[in-house]
């Protein structure tokens, strides 16, 4: 396979310029990437637990199991990624495993993998696009992403499961980022196999758990798309620009950029936030 080195689109770097387009190029286009979080890394290997379980048989496909081989998965993704051993609480593993039996708890609640046969798991899906700017220039762009799991019956059609480690949305205004990467994943495939998936279900782990469903339609595929070629032209004004304004919102108390941060030798990697410098 031939390495793609064109633009990339996903779902996080697109919703990613919608939230704060300073944040996207700082983490995008000036690469000021921070390591991950006890957040994510509990989210990998949670992910982890779900993905390998179905290589069980279906009679071993337990609840017992997938708590039984946390601190297995613990072990392993940390040996895949040798810089979480850096995240300040990951030696916290009395904390880190009970939050990661929670979310596998809540997964038992909302499905059993026994009565599941999955095609696809961590499955990479992408196409490509051609998108425009305001001057007329035209990029062949990919889009792709990792769906994490796959069903697909013939003549029944297809399913596209996601697992989210957070909080369901507590209304349908809030759902509006999980639709969009939904009709992303829908998009992809539609053009990979010429089938618009019949359903995609995300799963919600955190909190009191919860699912989201959404049965994809031609106008949802056909809005989404008009969604991206209306990014692009603003993400490549911006660039055209250097224009990368500041979004304050809701999600600024988490934002790694929002203060100024340095580098190993002392000398200044970002300046911070000019929202927060002005505060």
């Amino acid at each position: 396979m031939v390495k793609w080195t064109g633009p990339s689109l996903s779902p996080t770097k697109i919703k990613a310029f919608k939230k704060c387009p300073l944040s996207y190029r700082l983490q995008y286009i000036d690469k000021i990437i921070f390591p991950s979080g006890i957040e994510a890394f509990r989210g990998t290997v949670t992910h982890a637990i779900l993905e390998h379980i179905f290589d069980q048989p279906k009679t071993d496909r337990t609840k017992n199991w997938a708590l039984d081989n946390i601190e297995n998965f613990y072990n392993k993704c940390l040996a895949e990624d040798p810089k979480a051993n850096n995240i300040p609480e990951i030696d916290q593993t009395d904390k880190l495993f009970n939050s990661i039996s929670e979310k596998i708890e809540n997964y038992f609640k909302l499905e059993n993998p026994a009565r599941l046969n999955p095609t696809g798991r961590e499955k990479w899906v992408q196409t490509k696009i051609n998108l425009e700017d305001e001057l007329g220039k035209v990029s062949e762009v990919r889009l792709g992403g990792f769906i994490d799991r796959l069903e697909e019956k013939p003549g029944v059609g297809t399913r596209i499961i996601d697992y989210k480690t957070g909080k369901p949305p507590k209304a349908e205004r809030f759902a509006e980022d999980y639709y969009f990467q939904m009709f992303f994943y829908s998009y992809v495939y539609r053009d990979m196999h010429n089938e618009i998936p019949r359903q995609v279900k995300l799963l919600f782990l955190g909190g009191e758990s919860g699912v989201l469903i959404k049965a994809p339609t031609k106008e949802n595929l056909l809005d989404f798309e008009q969604e991206v070629r209306d990014f692009w032209k603003a993400e490549q004004e911006a660039e055209m620009k250097d224009e990368f304004q500041p979004n304050k919102n809701p999600l600024c108390d988490w934002c790694a950029y929002k203060h100024k941060t340095l580098n190993d030798d002392g000398t200044v990697k970002y300046e911070g936030c000019p929202i927060w410098r002005q505060a």
